[in-house]
């Protein structure tokens, strides 16, 4: 939180759930992005980048991750994509090889992930590479942070996956 000698309160969030955001809370600037914004980018580029339309979107049990899944479901849909799975996984689960099968053969084109925890994302990347299913992760810029490549990348270190082979070459 941020006081000035005026009186004025300012909080400063590293979040970014529009629901947060009330008039009695409008002090508060962001460190990211709106979470609108995430939405309708992530929605654009599975639409008009990929041509996708049928996607799985996949959250964590967290009020954050359950409210960001249910906002992204609304703007895929209202752009005209069929959301033809839809899961909710709790961040610990250890196997996600049951949900991410169920994504594949309900016809996903594209996975969503609505969560910022790195080992569910690792886990999801990957399960996905396991079980040789193409489909792009598009989604939470938590994908881009440096602690889930490093643990997708860990789980490869034996240099097997092409693509992590290249990424580990790189890092040494």
């Amino acid at each position: 939180h941020v006081s000035s000698e005026m009186g004025i309160r300012a909080s400063l969030i590293p979040g970014f759930l529009d629901a947060l955001i009330t008039p009695e809370t409008s002090n508060i600037f962001r460190l990211a992005p709106k979470q609108s914004q995430l939405e309708l980018a992530i929605t654009d580029y599975i639409g008009n980048r990929l041509g996708v339309t049928d996607v799985a979107v996949i959250s964590d049990i967290a009020g954050y991750g359950l409210a960001a899944a249910e906002a992204q479901v609304a703007s895929l849909e209202a752009a005209g994509a069929n959301v033809v799975y839809r899961a909710q996984i709790d961040p610990a689960q250890p196997d996600v090889t049951p949900d991410v099968s169920r994504a594949i053969e309900a016809g996903a084109k594209a996975l969503v992930p609505w969560t910022v925890n790195a080992g569910l994302m690792a886990r999801l990347m990957n399960t996905r590479a396991t079980l040789g299913w193409d489909a792009p992760i598009v989604g939470h810029s938590a994908l881009g942070s440096g602690a889930v490549p490093h643990t997708h990348l860990r789980a490869h270190e034996n240099g097997l996956d092409p693509v992590c082979r290249l990424l580990l070459e790189q890092t040494k």
